[in-house]
This record gives C-alpha cells, structure tokens and sequence, in this order.
C-alpha cells in the first residue's frame, strides 16, 4: 500500500442541536486504521467474538469487536466527562446511545482546561477545585486558582478518581460504547500554570520547562511523571475490552520534534498494556509520520479537510 487514503473511518455531528449537550467545539473524529500487520496484527487475526476492540483480520482498514465489523461515529467533545466532579455521565451516555453513537473521548488528567473556555459548560473545566484527577491532593496551599487551594502529591494516587474513570468506562461498556483514552494534548502557554504537572501546582516541584516542551524529552522530572502516569492509567483499564488508546492530541502544535517523546510514552503504554488494545497517535498536520511504526494500529484526527491533505501527502505506507 503505498498512501494511506479513503476509505476513512469517520465520526460526524448530528443533531447537534436536539443532543442539547454543552459543546466546545465541534469534533469530526476521523481515524484511519493502518495496514502494516504489527505485533497487534497477530493477536487479531482470529475472529472472535470476545476480546479487546481490534482491527479487522480480513480488512485491517476497519475495526472489529464483538465478533462484528465496526464503524465509530460519534458527535463528542466532552473529555472531562471523568474529571470534571460536577458532570454526570450517565446522562451524556444514555444520549449518545439513543441517537445510535458508539464512541466517546476523555482526556484522563494531564491535560485540563478552566471553566467556561472555549464555551460555557465546557466539561475540561470544571468549576475551581472541581477537579478531580489522577493525582492526591497535599495540604500544601499555593496551587492554581482553577485547581483549588492545594497542591497534587505525584508521588499519591487518588483512589477515588480511579474509582470513577473505571466505573465510566464500564458505565460505556453496558452502553456499547467504546473509550478513546487520550492521554496528553499540546500544551498551551495560557493553560501550563493550570496544569498539575506544572511545577507550582504540585509538592515536588515537576514541570519547570516551558510550555513548547510539554511534549518533548527536555523536562526530564516532568517526563518520569508522564510515564507513571500513561502506566498507571493503563494498569487500572487492563480489563475492559471497550477502549483504545491514543498518546496525544497535537502533540507538535508549538512547533517542536515530539517524536521521541511520543515514542517514550507509547513504550511506557505497552510495558503495561501489551499490545491488549490499539495504540494511535493524532494526525496533526506538524505530528511525525507513524504508519511505518509497527507499535501503533490508527490514526485518530478531528479536523477532516487539513488531515486529508496530511495523510494524502505526508503518511506514506
């Protein structure tokens, strides 16, 4: 296969209007399943019934999952569904079930936004101290406004926050709805001091790089956090079969060689997860070529029109 191409496997907004959902923008998830047969390729060549979400062994241009060929769709921009206290899933999922969508996005914690930014109600901001995230909070005082009053311990993980990211991907499961779990976005330079791994924001004192190097290997301290992080949230969703995985949302939108850095995570992902689940990495239009990589299985984007020319162009197979 020489270019990776249409058919795409795409995700469109309808009724938007009628879901009477809070949006912040609106997200056309577009993914393409790569060809190349990686180590996942040889665990999903067996039709089943059973198992995780995969690709299919006869067309690998499409997912496979309960003994059946799948097609994502989706109208969905509510990644704080699990980190934002104040929203109640239950709802947000019995909707996209009643109007036939089957996928849904969440941002798990290493990247949050404040409230009401982009629009009002955004679920990635909740209300200061609204937060809930994969990290304890300390009772040292001097954390973002937005986050509360206290700082985030990284070296304590926050049961309760597990507690609920598990009982929201299951709550999708009964739902026939499957998880993308995105771990990191590109960073900002309005929304770093926000962050919990910024440095004022926790009792270690992780994140002291700028925000161009959120996404890169150059914050070492901040990269070991990163990594525990990516392993913790893999070894709590290790059961669920309704979940793939994407390292993150516009990785190189400041301009910088994330390649390395993408690669250190999705290592860390695998360390964990071996090969269970699919493993992508966004289609930016700065993001690094990854179809020649044999650890990753799709390639998830939400802005249809720019990523076509992207992948027509720039993703050779």
């Amino acid at each position: 296969m020489k270019m990776i191409q249409s058919p795409f496997i795409t995700a469109f907004c309808r009724r938007l209007c009628a879901l009477g959902m809070s949006v912040v923008g609106l997200c056309m998830a577009l993914t393409c399943l790569i060809g190349c047969k990686g180590p996942a390729f040889v665990a999903d060549a067996r039709k089943s019934a059973s198992g995780p979400v995969r690709k299919h062994p006869d067309n690998p241009h499409y997912f496979y999952y309960k003994g059946q060929p799948l097609v994502l769709i989706t109208t969905d921009q509510h990644y704080g569904a699990v980190i934002n206290l104040d929203f109640d899933y239950l709802p947000f999922l019995d909707r996209l079930r009643e109007y036939g969508m089957n996928l849904t996005r969440i941002y798990p914690g290493a990247y949050v936004e404040m409230k009401d930014q982009y629009a009002k109600g955004n679920p990635l901001g909740p209300a200061p101290g609204r937060y809930i995230l994969p990290w304890k909070k300390s009772t040292v005082s001097g954390a973002n406004t937005n986050l509360g009053v206290c700082k985030y311990d990284l070296d304590t993980w926050d049961e309760e926050y597990f507690k609920r990211l598990k009982d929201y991907v299951r709550q999708a499961s009964l739902h026939d709805i499957v998880v993308e779990i995105a771990f990191f976005n590109g960073m900002y330079d309005d929304r770093w001091p926000a962050q919990p791994l910024y440095h004022l924001n926790n009792i270690q004192g992780v994140g002291t790089c700028e925000f161009r190097q959120y996404t890169t290997l150059a914050d070492k301290p901040l990269v070991e956090a990163q990594l525990r992080y990516v392993k913790k949230i893999a070894s709590e969703l290790i059961e669920f079969d309704n979940l793939i995985y994407d390292i993150s949302d516009e990785p190189e939108m400041q301009g910088q060689d994330s390649w390395a850095w993408n690669s250190a995570m999705l290592d860390a992902l695998i360390s964990v997860d071996h090969y269970k689940h699919l493993y992508g990495e966004t289609a930016h239009s700065a993001t690094p070529d990854f179809t020649k990589d044999r650890r990753t299985s799709w390639l998830p984007t939400e802005y249809i029109s720019p990523m076509e020319m992207t992948l027509d162009t720039n993703y050779m197979d």
